[in-house]
């Protein structure tokens, strides 16, 4: 971001976004969590917090290391790429996306509720 920013302000304001699009992103994994947990009958929040906090940490050394090989601009485009590559399919591959666009993990819990979602949950 600092790459694209054309001045403080402009950085400010951007940085303020993403912090509260990753709190709200980790409200939305916490509330995951304990849904999940609900579903297997077993603990799984304090992994999914261990889990997070090793890939920002191997992340932050990866990027780390691009800043003396890639500008700003291409390292964020290129993770960019990568997340929507690698990340979408995974996503949906672990939420487990039915064919009527349903989530069957544990957003079905609330998903189920709406019409054209009921019996799709397992």
């Amino acid at each position: 971001m600092t790459g694209l920013a054309p001045n403080v302000w402009v950085l400010t304001i951007g940085l303020f976004f993403v912090g509260l699009g990753r709190a709200g992103m980790d409200i939305t994994a916490n509330c995951q969590a304990v849904v999940f947990e609900k579903l297997i009958g077993k603990k799984f929040l304090a992994f999914l917090q261990g889990a997070w906090s090793i890939g920002a940490f191997i992340s932050a050394l990866v990027g780390g290391s691009l800043t003396n090989v890639l500008t700003p601009q291409l390292n964020l485009i290129l993770l960019a790429l990568v997340s929507v590559v690698v990340y979408a399919p995974l996503t949906e591959r672990f939420l487990g996306l039915c064919s009527q666009g349903c989530f069957v993990v544990g957003v079905c819990l609330w998903v189920s509720r709406s019409t054209s979602c009921r019996g799709h949950c397992h």
